[in-house]
Order: structure tokens, then sequence, then C-alpha cells
């Protein structure tokens, strides 16, 4: 057996992977909303040929019947068909995967001698914790202590979260609002949205999913090159990201055909896949929809938007308390919350916010729930107040729908958001709202 020590040593390693990917998605995220614009829809391909993706067909073959429909949209679905399983690391040496598979191979498996699986289980975790330590020493030393603490919240094999959480509530919020070190936000948003547990439960269903039909694939391909445009991991035509993109969002589909898909989920499951594997951002949406933690989401996207209705309803009354004389202005020049506010609680601002600010807001989102998007929401109109009462309708709508631009500091926009009490008030709206 491995003991304790060793065994802490390897887990701590694993931030590694984990900060490795991180940084690297982190970069190319902030080089994306530099360059960001939507563009129009591509056009769908007329050749059909299948790609590589990171789904491993041989282990459900039994269980999962994959046929090609000779329908005239097998063309769309064959062209983005799993094919052959890839390594789930995208910024990793083949050499670290290796070690990663064996020490889980030596740790599970009772079959070989104890002397080799210790030997070789300590050569792994000592090449490792190497690689961390030099990962490690280009952190600056805030961040450091920042990382030390969370791993001690989150314990060896994340049995520390739950009591943590349980005794200190208020540390935790503190902690969250302070911002989750990048390199472990993966991780930590699966815990804060309940979906670790998910994932754990559903072993195998999503690799079940994935080879399943969709009524819905055709309008899921249409939409990939609107996500993220501009975005390396994105950008490419049926490259890595597309297809785990459609991967997801076709899996989705198929689990929860009441919801099925929306274009706006496109990007919060995009922006969970630059922070973890296609499985967990599966149930990391699932959780969010069905309210594993908080009040379900489906009502965002269900037929008619019910639950859109319901937010920019109790949006206005939050508005006119805090901005009277804007809510006033706007309800002169006619601007509903509709016009400009209705992608802030579809895409929970995943769809215009800078990625620094964005980050911070999903952290404390995933912790609090959807008040932090209306805190978020009235903060942003705030600080452009005394600009928008000096607009006329045609100039408002173009400021309102480019308001991110003003969205700089991520530290400020929170402390203003913090600063806005709303949980009374909604409250008492969700009571009374018909």
């Amino acid at each position: 057996m491995i003991d304790s020590e060793n065994t802490t040593a390897c887990d701590n390693t694993i931030t590694t992977f984990e900060t490795t990917r991180s940084l690297q998605c982190k970069d190319d995220m902030l080089s994306y909303h530099k360059n960001s614009s939507i563009q129009p829809i591509p056009e769908i391909p007329s050749t059909v040929t299948k790609h590589n993706t990171r789904m491993n067909r041989s282990e459900f073959a039994e269980t999962t019947s994959i046929t090609k429909s000779t329908s005239g949209n097998s063309k769309f679905r064959n062209h983005f068909l799993p094919d052959v399983i890839e390594p789930c690391f995208l910024s990793v040496s083949q050499d670290n995967i290796t070690l990663q598979n064996n020490l889980d191979n030596y740790v599970s498996s009772d079959q070989q001698p104890s002397n080799f699986k210790v030997k070789y289980s300590n050569e792994v975790i000592n090449t490792r914790t190497e690689h961390c330590d030099q990962v490690l020493l280009t952190v600056p030393s805030r961040e450091r202590t920042r990382l030390v603490k969370w791993r001690q919240m989150i314990g060896c094999g994340l049995s520390e979260w739950k009591p943590f959480a349980h005794r200190n509530p208020g540390l935790l919020q503190r902690r969250v609002r302070k911002g989750v070190p990048d390199s472990l936000r993966g991780i930590v948003w699966q815990l804060l949205s309940g979906s670790r547990e998910l994932v754990i439960q559903n072993m195998g269903i999503y690799a079940q999913l994935v080879f399943q039909e969709s009524p819905l694939e055709v309008t899921i391909i249409r939409d990939m090159g609107r996500t993220f445009p501009t975005h390396p991991f994105f950008q490419k035509c049926h490259g890595l990201g597309q297809r785990s993109l459609y991967n997801v969002l076709k899996a989705y589909s198929v689990y929860d055909s009441d919801v099925g898909y929306m274009q706006g989920m496109g990007f919060m499951v995009a922006m969970l896949l630059l922070y973890m594997s296609e499985e967990d951002t599966f149930w990391m949406m699932v959780a969010l929809v069905k309210g594993a933690q908080h009040p379900p989401m489906e009502g965002l996207y269900l037929p008619g938007l019910p639950l859109v209705q319901k937010h920019l309803n109790h949006f206005n009354i939050l508005l006119s308390e805090n901005c009277p004389k804007l809510a006033a202005h706007f309800q002169q020049e006619g601007v509903e919350a509709s016009m400009y506010c209705s992608q802030w609680f579809i895409t929970v601002f995943t769809y215009s916010l800078p990625l620094e600010a964005l980050l911070r807001i999903w952290d404390v989102f995933l912790l609090e729930g959807f008040k932090v998007v209306y805190r978020v929401g009235l903060a942003i109109l705030t600080q452009a107040q005394e600009h928008l009462l000096t607009l006329l309708f045609e100039d408002l709508i173009v400021v309102l729908r480019n308001l991110h631009q003003i969205c700089t500091d991520p530290d400020d926009l929170l402390r203003r958001s913090m600063s806005i009490r709303v949980s009374r008030q909604l409250e008492e709206l969700h009571k009374t709202y018909r």
C-alpha cells in the first residue's frame, strides 16, 4: 500500500496537470476576447469524413448500437461521429499521461506484488512531484499561498471539501469571492455545482449518450462556428474543440429531450470545456440545468423561455428600486430589458464579458446562485448610468449591447456587485410572480 505521505504528494501533484492546461486555456481565451466578433453561420460541409475524438468505442460497443442512417441528415451526424479514443490532456506530454495511467493502475490493482507496487508508485510520485515543483516555481508567491489554502480546503481525494464547507460557510464565501485559483477551477466548480457526485454516480452514461442520435444534430452543427469563433480551441472547423462541444451538446439533447438544445447553452459548455473534460462538462450542465445545488435553470431553455421572462420582470423591478433615474429614462425611450440583458441570464455572461471578469463571476455564481447575475447586471448599469442618461434610443441600444467593454477590472466589478443587496427583494418577487 502507498503511505499517506506519498499519497498526499501525489494528490498535490495532480494540480500540475490542471495548472498546465488551465494556464494555456486562459492565455488562449484572453487572446480570443481581444479579437472576438460574431461571425455568420458557416456552410454545412458537403463531404463526409470521420474524425478522431476522445471517446472510447470499445468500452461500450456491447451496450450501444452505432448505426449510420441513410436519411438526409446522415452526412451531418457522421461528420462528427466519435471514432477513436485520444487522451483528455491537451497540454501534457505523453510521458506524463503514461505516468498518470500507470499510477492509477497500480493504485487500484490488487494483483501485483506489494513490494513492486510500492516501488513503482514511489517512482511515479517522485517524478510527478519534481515536475510539480518546477511549475510552482513559476507561480507568484501570493498565488502559491492561495493554492495551499485551497488544497487544504479540498483535502486529499476531495475528502475535506464537504466538512470544510459545512463548518466554515462564511470563510468559503469570502475565499470564493476573492477568486478560485485558476489551476483548481475545474474541480472546484464541479464541487460547487454538485456535478462531481453526478459523475461518480453515473459512470459510463455519457459514453452511451454521445453515440445516440439526436433530432437536433443539424442545428447544433450550424451553431458550431458561432461559439467563440476566434478562440484557438474552437476556431478550427471540425477540430478537437468543435468536436468536444458538439459531443456534449448532442449528448445533452439526448439526455434531456424537454430542454434539447438552445444556442445559449453552447457558450457555457465551451467555457467549461476549457477547464474540464467532456464528461465532467456534461454532468456540470446537468447539475446546473436540473438544479443540483440551486434552483433549476431549465426554464431558460424551454419553449417560450418562461424563466427568462421571469428574470427580466424581476430585473426591471430591481432596476427601478436601485437606479430610478435610469429606469425612468429607459421607459421614456422605450428600452425594454429584453433588448439588452436577455443574454446575461441565458448564458450567465459567457456571451459577452471579458474572461477575467467572467471567471470571477462564475466562481461566485456557482456558490451563491442566480442572484449574482442580478447583482452584476445592476453594477454594470450603475457604472455606466451617467453616460446612458445622455443617450437616445438608437444610441442606447448600441451602448447597452457593448457594456462589457467597461468591465476591465474584475475586483472592482465584484466589489460593487456584492455591495448591492437583492436577496430579500428577490424572495418577495418570486412569491408574488405569476
